[in-house]
């Protein structure tokens, strides 16, 4: 949990570096939650949740980067 609370003030600052490490993270937890939603069947729910909090926190990521690429074209055109 730690390391995603590291990068929120890089996000907030609205920092590219920021977003780039906070993807990561969240791909190394997304890896952990796979490997315990195949492996362990007695915790399969805590990984089920596990992968839900990290699509969540992965995807406006995403959408916002999106929006800065898609602003950028507008404004170049």
């Amino acid at each position: 949990m730690l390391p995603l609370l590291a990068v929120i003030y890089p996000l907030w600052r609205g920092r590219q570096g920021g977003k780039a490490v906070a993807g990561f993270v969240v791909l190394l937890y997304v890896i952990t939650g796979i490997t315990e939603l195949w492996a362990n069947p007695e915790e399969r729910w805590l990984a089920a949740v596990q992968l839900t909090l990290c699509t969540a926190y992965l995807l406006p990521l995403m959408r916002h980067g999106w929006e800065q690429r898609r602003a950028q074209k507008k404004s170049t055109e």
